[in-house]
């Protein structure tokens, strides 16, 4: 942190405000491991108390964007029928935001279902058989044209590999063609390996025991525990995830008596990472 500290204007409650200037700074250094998200929580204090916020994460370095074109286009859309055109991405992404360009002519647009899938199966529905008589569908999801269901679906995810769309006609009389249709994927690179959890608090339960809480990750899918009474033997700290209801929660109740220290890592696509406590 360059500036760790700032200050706020008077706030009543339920209202939000900037913070005053000199505002928080933030450098990272040059060796940040690209698609690290960096994350934050703020300590307040004011005269009624104090605390401190949830954490929020803030992804590093900028987005690229990519457009890619269909090349088996045009696709004929028969009555009754579903026509299928994909798009190869070679590249992997962490997508961030995604458009669909599509170029579809059909004299009643009512008739139609026009889906995009993911390469991993995720469907999003861009024009669910409204419109009515209205010819044609060309524009780009989701600038010009807005999307049945929210293409925000597809963010977090990987952008390499088969996407495909699919033009449904449900009703008999018209047909109409693909005419093309363009994928824009914008991302950063996934993180090569998750970073160390770190622990955030650790209490007496009301109900026995004790529960131990850790800071959430992005890329972290579910949390492994690790406990022992000997915290001077790094060899002495037992896998307990098995106890744990939840493995994706960032939490875990340790039901055992006596003393016990704990180290907590995170579980995601590249694995597991670094084991960290407090």
């Amino acid at each position: 942190m360059i500036r760790p500290f700032a200050s706020f204007p008077d706030l009543g409650a339920g209202a939000s405000g900037t913070s005053a200037a000199p505002h928080y700074a933030v450098s990272l250094a040059p060796s940040a491991p690209g698609g690290l998200q960096a994350g934050f929580a703020l300590r307040w204090s004011a005269h009624e108390g104090s605390g401190t916020s949830a954490p929020f994460f803030v992804p590093t370095g900028p987005a690229v964007c990519t457009t890619i074109a269909a090349t088996d286009v045009p696709k004929a859309i028969a009555d009754r029928a579903t026509a299928t055109s994909t798009i190869t991405v070679p590249f992997d992404r962490e997508i961030t935001d995604l458009h669909i360009l599509v170029n579809i002519t059909h004299p009643y647009i009512g008739d139609l279902h026009v889906r995009v899938i993911s390469p991993t199966g995720v469907p999003v529905a861009l024009h669910a058989r409204t419109g009515g008589s209205s010819d044609n569908i060309v524009g780009w999801y989701d600038t010009t044209l807005t999307p049945a269901e929210p293409l925000a679906r597809f963010r977090g995810g990987h952008a390499a590999g088969t996407w495909k769309l699919e033009a449904e006609d449900g009703v008999p009389l018209n047909t109409g063609t693909i005419n093309g249709w363009s994928i824009e994927v914008c991302g950063r690179p996934f993180e090569t390996a998750l970073p160390a959890m770190r622990i955030r608090e650790v209490a007496k339960s009301q109900s026995g025991g004790t529960d131990v809480t850790f800071w959430p990750y992005p890329g972290a899918s579910r949390y492994k525990v690790y406990r022992s009474a000997n915290p001077r033997s790094a060899g002495s700290f037992a896998d307990v995830t098995g106890e744990d209801a939840n493995d994706a929660d960032p939490a875990f109740h340790d039901a055992s008596a006596g003393d016990a220290y704990w180290l907590v890592s995170g579980v995601g696509a590249t694995g597991e990472g670094p084991v960290a406590g407090p």
